[in-house]
């Protein structure tokens, strides 16, 4: 149980392969004051969308399972994922995979690595808009 404060707060959902991505991501998030789901894959990224719908989702392009351009994809054909921000994240910056991370649905790109004070300052302009 949450406290009323605590419930109130932005929900993100985080979704990478790499443990220390989620955790550091975790960490910055939660130090603007939102509260973070993780998953490691794709797959298990739709079945926490099922459970909660968050307010923005960072979302890994390669992934094992399935990939972020599926979940991506899959999310946005979802009646509640149609509006929901879905930040890609990626250590390829090439324009195809720009191209293809916009085409899925994406909001927006981060490329790897990750400028971390300015993702968690990025993230939570986002939630504002």
């Amino acid at each position: 149980m949450c406290s009323q404060t605590e419930c109130k707060a932005p929900l993100a959902l985080i979704v990478d392969d790499d443990t220390t991505v989620r955790i550091v991501m975790r960490s910055v998030l939660e130090s603007h004051g939102i509260r973070v789901n993780e998953a490691e894959n794709g797959e298990k990224a739709l079945q926490s969308f099922e459970k909660e719908t968050p307010d923005i989702i960072v979302l890994d392009i390669e992934m094992p399972v399935k990939d972020g351009l599926q979940a991506c994809a899959e999310i946005r054909r979802h009646p509640k994922g149609q509006f929901v921000p879905i930040i890609m994240s990626t250590g390829v910056d090439d324009t195809d995979s720009i191209k293809r991370a916009y085409e899925a649905g994406a909001t927006d790109l981060a490329v790897k690595p990750i400028n971390w004070p300015c993702f968690g300052q990025r993230i939570s302009c986002m939630l504002r808009k």
